[in-house]
Order: C-alpha cells, then structure tokens, then sequence
C-alpha cells in the first residue's frame, strides 16, 4: 500500500496525526545507531509506528522489532514480525519495556506530552525523537531531562513542509542518551536512573529507613490465582481486563496504606523503602504476567491451528513481552499480531512436517522427473542432494529414536513425547487442510499405545455424515512408526507442499504431475491451506 492510500484510509479511520518520516532522517538516525557499537542485535520500539518504514530501516537485522500504534489501518499494515506492544501510548507506562533504542515521531500537536513521557519512563538508553525546533523551550522536556540526568545531541534539522503528509513547521532530529555508560559494546549500558523509582516517589509517601532492613525478597509473595468467571458468549478480553484493573487498584491501595503507619514502627520492623520499592515492582510485574498468560492460554482459536514447536514458538514470543500494560486495545492488537504470524507458521510447518515424513520407500517422483538415486544415498536417514519435484506416497514409514523407552512423565497415553508430537501435528495439518478433526482422537485419547498394535484417527465427512479414517498408525519398539493415509489426505498434502516449494503452480500441472491426482482433486487441493483473516471471529475469543 502506498503511503498517500495508507494515509487517506488513516484519516477515514481516525486522524491519529500519522506524518511519515522523512528518508533523510531515518537515514541519519540508522548511521548514529551504528556508530554507537552494538556488538550484537539491538532491539528497537517505535512508539507511533505508522506503517513500520522507519522501525524496519534502523532495526538490526537479527533484532527483536516493537510497535505502539493506535490507528488499527496502521496496525494491520505492519509486517508480521513487528510485535505490537501498545495502543494509546498515553494510556500505559514505559517502565517495565525493555528494548535497547526507542525511536518517536509524535504527533507535533502534542510533542510535549509525548517527549517528556518517553525521557521520564524510558528503561532504553538511547531515544530518538523527531521534535519540532522550538522544543529546546518547553519547560517540561527540559524537567524531566533534567530528571532522568540525561544529556542530547541534535543530529539534524529538517522542513516537513514538503513532507508526504506536509506540517507547517521544521524538526530537529535528537539522540538522548539515558546512560553515562560510552559504549554499547554488548549492549551492557543501562539507564543512569531507574524510571520506576521516579514513579514510586511521585505515588508513594511511606516514611521508613530501614536501617537494618529485610532483604526485599522477603516482601515478595506469590500473586495468588484468581478465579476466572469467563460467561458464556462474553467477551473474554473485558472480563480479563476488569478483573487486572481491580486487582492492580487492590495492590496500590494495599501499598498506600503504608503512608498511614508510623517511620519508627516500620524502622523496628527492619522494612525500607528500597524494599518496599522492589516488593510493588515484582507484585506489578507478576500481575501483569498472570494475565496476559491467562489470555494466552485461551488463544487456542489460533493456536490449535499450529504443530507443536510453532506453537511453542509463538506462545515464547508472546510471553516475551508480558510487561506490557493489560488493557482491552492492547490484548486486540497483540491478538491482530498472532494471527499474522500464525498465517506465516501455517505454511511453514506444512512444509517441516511433510519432509520429515521423506524417506527412500515413501516417495514417488513428479512424471516429469527422471532422476534416480542409489540406495547409499539414501543411508542414515539422509535425503539425496538435489532431492525435488516428488510426492509422498500413502503408506509412510518414519524412524525415530524411541516410541516407547524413558520416564513415563516423558510420555504420553504409553508413547513418547516426541512421536506422539509428530502423529498430533499430522491430524494439525489435515485440520488446515480442510479435514475436519476437531472432537476426533489424538495421541493422547486412542487406546493406550501398545508396540505393533494398530491406531486409528478419523476427520469427519459433512457431505457423507460420517466419520472417515484420516490415518492408521503403528509404533514399533525399534523406533519406527508405519502410517497408511487416506488418500484424499495424502493427494491433497501432496499439492500443496509442491505448490509451497514452487515446483507446481497451477492444478492443471499439478493434476499432470503427482499419480493419484485428477484434475477435479488438483482444484479443490490447490491453495487449500487454511488462512485466517486479520478481523474475522478469531480476534473476539470469546
């Protein structure tokens, strides 16, 4: 999308005053970030992100990329490896986000608000702010400068008057630095002061010394489980939020209530502020936690849709970033970013579960290729170098390292872990294919796995109403596992992996390539692949 359309539906949407930064200031930016020596990828929040230009050209390659965004056009224009970690950026705190550069382009409407909320609450130690010139008078900037002692360099000055979006004014182009530390070999300099102590003196007044004070983990306690009343048809995302909102106004309560007691009671009982300081850091940090995992774990409108190590992928990422504020618009723009990515896992994992499904005997080459290759090849469970332009066949024979040795906690329903992973993400794939396996067996609800003893799994059939073998399986002691695949399955696995890897790209070649295919199943297989659309049912959890 262009940025004159991305920022016509912007203003349709809801003018969030998105200007779009000029190249020449993204550029001089990047060449400053890199000349401050990071030894290692650096991460980057971008608060107003827009359309993600700028995030994307000074992130590092290898970097972890964040976003506060609170126009929903801009958020569902961003690529899916940009995390969305806020919404209304004046609604949530920095605090506890800990990223290595914070980059902002405010809306110049209220540059005040916003540059002095990033110096006040900033846990990176280099900002980069684009303000217009006349900043270097406003009073408050100049406090919480001041504040956080920090110090700053204007790298450039630019006129937005014949910007993409033009503002009447120029911009200067600043680094503040928030750490007396000269190098960010390492990425080792932290923030000369803390922005959370800043906050814990403006909200609490508790008069305590502490002279001979308990250690702060003597104040943490374990935030205890709520019960979560979810009603039926509700909406989960406002239930969890005003259940976080009562429970976080308990704890500062709880924790004001100290400014009630007596300095020399708290002295006698060897209670400080630094320990009481660390103690509301924890509980706040383990609140937020609780939350946002519990909103996870009911994610599965989505992550039931990924194989095992996606989803274990996905879910790491997310709790990555547990500090960020609960609230409804981020839960909503944190579940738009799952669905991106869960579109990139899809295909992705079709892919890794159908090559480790190759071997010698379960393969047939496309009618167009010729090649051949020597059993020895083929030893060690090596693939052939220039291996392509195949299908798998419906009887599969893999080889694992064990279906039916170690612990018992290292296995599930008598088989192990990791083959019962690989029989449950196969029923995954043929669910994205169009199969429909929910309420159908799995691993773990067939008869208790047996050596050599035959297992079955149904998809069921909305045309015949009926169920249908999907598979049947047997585990053997030695490690191998013998799979016969329905055919329709298997025919439709086929298409789509050849059409993934690029060796087919029209039903009609596929249909003229892969045995078992005709033309009417080439069709129907062709981009079968299950996609969820950013918007749809899937973002409600309900």
């Amino acid at each position: 999308m262009g940025i004159a359309t991305l920022i016509n539906e912007v203003r349709e949407f809801g003018d969030f005053e998105f200007y779009p930064t000029l190249d020449s200031d993204i550029a001089l930016i990047k060449k400053h970030i890199d000349l401050l020596g990071y030894d290692k990828p650096y991460s980057v929040l971008d608060i107003g992100v827009g359309d993600g230009r700028v995030l994307n050209a000074i992130a590092h390659e290898y970097g972890e990329k964040y976003a506060i965004e609170k126009s929903l056009p801009l958020i569902r224009a961003l690529p899916a490896d940009i995390m969305i970690v806020g919404t209304d950026f004046m609604a949530q705190t920095l605090i506890d986000i800990e990223t290595s550069v914070i980059f902002c382009n405010p809306p110049f409407t209220q540059y005040s608000e916003f540059a002095s909320k990033i110096i006040a609450e900033s846990l990176a130690p280099d900002v980069y702010l684009i303000l217009p010139t006349r900043w270097s008078n406003n009073q408050a900037i100049k406090d919480a400068l001041a504040r956080r002692k920090a110090t700053f360099t204007i790298l450039g000055n630019s006129d937005y008057r014949s910007a993409d979006r033009p503002a009447r004014c120029t911009a200067d182009v600043i680094h503040i630095s928030l750490s007396s530390c000269a190098s960010r070999r390492w990425d080792r300099a932290t923030v000369d002061v803390d922005p959370f102590a800043a906050w814990f003196s403006d909200n609490f007044d508790i008069d305590a010394q502490g002279s001979a004070a308990r250690k702060a983990d003597s104040l943490h306690q374990n935030v205890q489980p709520d019960k979560f009343e979810i009603i039926a048809g509700g909406d989960l995302i406002s239930t969890l939020v005003s259940h976080y909102d009562a429970s976080l106004e308990k704890l500062i309560i709880t924790y004001k209530g100290l400014e009630h007691v007596d300095g020399s009671i708290l002295d006698e009982l060897n209670v400080s502020i630094d320990s009481i300081y660390a103690a509301i850091k924890l509980r706040i940090k383990s609140l937020k936690n609780k939350y946002w995992k519990e909103l996870f774990n009911r994610f599965t409108p989505i992550t039931d849709k990924l194989c095992t190590s996606t989803r274990e992928e996905m879910q790491t990422l997310l709790m990555k970033n547990v500090n960020v504020d609960f609230t409804k618009e981020n839960a909503y723009a944190i579940a738009e970013w799952a669905v991106k990515n869960v579109n990139k896992y899809i295909d992705s994992q079709l892919v890794s579960v159908y090559e480790s499904l190759i071997g010698e005997s379960n393969i047939t080459l496309y009618k167009s290729n010729q090649r051949t290759f020597g059993r020895s090849e083929w030893l060690y469970n090596r693939k052939p170098s220039g291996l392509d332009r195949f299908a798998l066949d419906y009887r599969i024979i893999t080889s694992n390292y064990g279906n039916f040795g170690g612990y018992s906690f290292d296995r599930i329903n008598g088989l192990s872990k990791s083959s019962a992973n690989k029989i449950d993400d196969l029923i995954t794939i043929a669910h994205n294919l169009g199969f429909d396996t929910l309420g159908q067996e799995r691993a773990s609800t067939v008869e208790e796995w047996e050596p050599g003893k035959l297992r079955t799994f149904h998809y069921f059939d909305h045309t015949a109403q009926k169920k249908v073998v999907l598979f049947t399986a047997r585990a053997y002691q030695n490690g191998n596992i013998h799979r016969k695949i329905n055919q329709g399955f298997i025919a439709r696995l086929n298409v789509e992996f050849g059409r993934l890897r690029g060796w087919i790209n029209t039903p009609e070649q596929a249909a003229e390539e892969i045995d078992g295919v005709d033309i009417d199943c080439a069709k129907q297989a062709f981009q079968s692949n299950l996609k969820i659309n950013v918007g749809t049912q899937f973002l409600k959890l309900n």
